[in-house]
């Protein structure tokens, strides 16, 4: 089990930047994760998939991640806008499970 402290959202996929409360189902979002006790210092970049509406800031979306070949499913327990970058800061905890052989099918959104 691996604690992600932080992904900060490089940009959104489909459409263009916006805040947590416009972020649509299936929306997908290039991420920047960063780890502190497991691996310090460390980072990946990957895709974030938006599973459930974001109505508010701090809403619980599931996301689905994939990071070295491993696929992980968990809920997003914050979701917040830094100030002034226009990026996302997500905090959750995952639980990492295989992802598929493909490297494009590791990013597939999965309910």
């Amino acid at each position: 089990r691996i604690t992600i402290i932080g992904i900060h959202i490089l940009h959104l996929v489909r459409g263009r930047e916006q805040d947590t409360s416009r972020v649509r189902t299936g929306e997908y979002a290039e991420f920047l994760v960063v780890y502190s006790k497991n691996r310090p210092g460390g980072h990946a970049t990957g895709t974030l998939a938006i599973f459930k509406q974001g109505k508010k800031l701090g809403s619980v979306l599931m996301a689905h991640v994939a990071y070295r070949g491993r696929s992980a499913l968990g809920w997003v327990l914050a979701f917040t806008s830094t100030a002034g970058t226009g990026r996302f800061v997500a905090r959750f905890q995952l639980t990492y499970q295989r992802a598929s052989a493909r490297r494009d099918r590791g990013f597939a959104v999965t309910r």
